[in-house]
């Protein structure tokens, strides 16, 4: 368990020590930049230096890895009692995702055409069990409302338990050119 240590912060009595603060802030914030770059360089060169091995190390495990699925495929009496089995190097075997409602590939309606959700729903409308009718809150309506008439909707929101709330958060945004 790493330990924190407590730091005070004391407030500037005047705007030149704040600036003070502020210029101390952006060298940092420079210095940090710098070494950011430079590791990045060392740590593209380090890839740069690695990936044809890796690449062939990928290539490699792909091809291993179809023939073992196109042999475990064909050998599916194999994963009849056990669906995965355990190997010396690996667990290999089949998962099954969990079951999903899923439009029936070349379906075609009266009219020819594909069969899409909304053909669909507008069969199960007959099946109400089967549909949810969502009810939503407009979130950006209430805003834009808000703006032309702050009062009313402010009031409105009230009885419903709720309200208008905008926060707001210190910056402070380091311009790009170096200090001197």
């Amino acid at each position: 368990m790493t330990k924190r240590k407590a730091t005070t912060v004391v407030a500037l009595p005047n705007k030149a020590d704040a600036q003070e603060a502020h210029k101390n802030f952006a060298e940092a914030f420079y210095s940090e930049k710098a070494l950011q770059a430079e590791m990045e360089e060392r740590i593209a060169e380090v890839r740069e230096e690695y990936s044809n091995s890796l690449q062939a190390l990928k290539l490699t495990q792909k091809s291993a890895l179809s023939q073992i699925q196109l042999w475990a495929e064909s050998n599916k009496e194999e994963f009849e009692d056990k669906r995965s089995q355990e190997w010396s190097h690996a667990t290999i075997g089949f998962r099954h995702h969990p079951p999903k409602v899923a439009i029936v590939k070349g379906r075609k309606d009266d009219d020819g055409k594909a069969w899409n959700l909304t053909k669909a729903l507008e069969v199960l409308e007959v099946n109400e069990e089967y549909v949810i009718h969502e009810v939503k809150m407009d979130k950006k309506s209430m805003l834009s409302d808000f703006k032309d008439n702050p009062d009313v909707v402010s009031e409105s929101l009230k009885k419903c338990g709720l309200e208008i709330r905008q926060e707001e958060q210190f910056f402070i945004d380091v311009k790009e050119e170096k200090l001197d």
